[in-house]
């Protein structure tokens, strides 16, 4: 999942209030049937060059759909959860790097939509979210994943009008035990990202956190902005319905 994704999110509950306990938006319909694998021939032309720690810890070789549940929260109250599902569809293989399809369901649609992605030999990078274009580099993951990597991103994205700045650095802090409502990971990368997110011609502290699974991809991820009140979101991994 794109942390410019989930920033996006809980920049929109900005001023939004506190939610009702309990609240939960109905389900809409999986993406399962609507996201066919790549075929054979597609797959097989993507090089070992790109079989990197980005591939590997984004989850990209997994086509099979993942369980999410989306909580975001105003203040304190308990906020409000969606769930839905995320699937991964490999487009195209060429010029020494591939792109990818992230694509939402069930309640994450109308929010996450689809986001596309580009492997290269240097790491992963988005190109564009549901919302729009972004300019500038994303880069999601770099290739190599160690204690201590640093790397970053600043970019925009232009949505309706309006442009949204995300400026953050990431570290790999180390190894971690990920906890989500489907299971507890072990041996995961932790990555920590702070910075500002700038909408509006306001500017806003960001702290994010995710946890990557081997072959799995970010299984859990949790970000705060520091408005007054705070605003929060937590995407993780659930048990399928």
């Amino acid at each position: 999942m794109k942390f410019f994704i989930w920033l996006s999110v809980a920049l929109a509950c900005v001023g939004c209030g506190t939610t009702t306990e309990g609240s939960r938006a109905a389900g809409k319909s999986p993406i399962a049937e609507t996201q066919p694998s790549p075929p054979a021939d597609l797959a097989a032309k993507l090089p070992d060059s790109l079989r990197n720690d980005a591939y590997t810890y984004y989850g990209l070789g997994n086509d099979q759909p993942i369980a999410l549940e989306l909580t975001q929260t105003s203040g304190k109250g308990p906020g409000t959860s969606s769930d839905g599902e995320v699937q991964v569809s490999l487009k195209d293989v060429k010029e020494g790097a591939a792109t990818f399809d992230i694509v939402y369901g069930g309640d994450l649609q109308s929010t996450l939509g689809t986001n596309q992605m580009k492997l290269a030999k240097d790491g992963l990078h988005a190109l564009s979210t549901a919302s729009g274009k972004v300019i500038g580099d994303d880069l999601e993951l770099p290739a190599t994943l160690t204690n201590g990597t640093v790397w970053h991103t600043k970019n925009t994205v232009e949505a309706g009008g309006e442009k949204v700045v995300q400026d953050l650095v990431f570290k790999v802090v180390g190894r971690q035990n990920a906890v989500t409502k489907a299971k507890t990971y072990s041996d995961a990368w932790f990555v920590l990202g702070t910075g500002t997110m700038t909408r509006g011609g306001k500017s806003y502290k960001v702290e994010a956190k995710a946890w990557y699974v081997k072959d799995r991809g970010p299984v859990r991820q949790e970000m705060v902005i520091h408005t007054d009140p705070p605003s929060s979101v937590v995407i993780q991994e659930r048990k399928a319905s």
